[in-house]
């Protein structure tokens, strides 16, 4: 729907807004009448919003939040009086990203899952999987932070050793998926 149209049908809305504020940026209005339309909140990446975790106060290494619009898996957790710091590593990128909030703060939590699958064959960037019921599928596997990860699978499935299994975090909100670990069954 065009802004116009959005605008009409928000408009009982609008006029409480004005009453409220003397001015009001566009990007703010088209913010609420999404608010108040969609009754949800608006998600970047145009994803399904997220669950809220838990406080900041109670976050722990190890816990998966979404900072600066990516999944990130905290490395570091301190807190100082009402302050909490807290630094992670981007889950699709590897990047490092760090922020500082009130005990009180909530982050969305992305809804991460680990499967194990076989790995039938890699090459080329394309891992050849299959899961527990037999079906398979291929995984492409192009980012940096992947690199080293997809040589060690690499050598385990040439060296002909035995069965490689590799974990695949996914985040349910859009499918993005990333090996994190593998392990070699004789």
């Amino acid at each position: 729907e065009s802004t116009a149209e959005l605008t009409n049908q928000a408009e009982p809305f609008v006029t409480q807004i004005s009453i409220q504020q003397n001015s009001i940026t566009m990007t703010s209005l088209s913010l609420f009448v999404s608010l108040v339309l969609v009754g949800t909140l608006v998600y970047p990446g145009n994803a399904s919003p997220e669950p809220l975790g838990k406080p900041c106060s109670e976050l722990e290494v190890g816990d998966y939040i979404i900072l600066r619009d990516r999944p990130t898996r905290l490395t570091e957790v301190s807190s100082t009086g009402s302050r909490v710091s807290i630094v992670g590593e981007q889950v699709f990128t590897g990047e490092r990203a760090e922020d500082t909030c009130p005990a009180d703060h909530r982050y969305y939590r992305p809804e991460m899952v680990e499967n194990e699958y076989q790995v039938i064959d890699y090459e080329g960037g394309m891992l050849d999987l299959m899961d527990d019921d037999g079906e398979t599928f291929n995984l492409m596997v192009d980012r940096p932070v992947d690199a080293n990860i997809l040589e060690e699978i690499q050598e385990a499935v040439s060296s002909g050793d035995g069965d490689v299994y590799v974990t695949v975090l996914e985040r349910q909100a859009d499918g993005q998926q990333r090996p994190v670990s593998f392990r070699v069954e004789e």
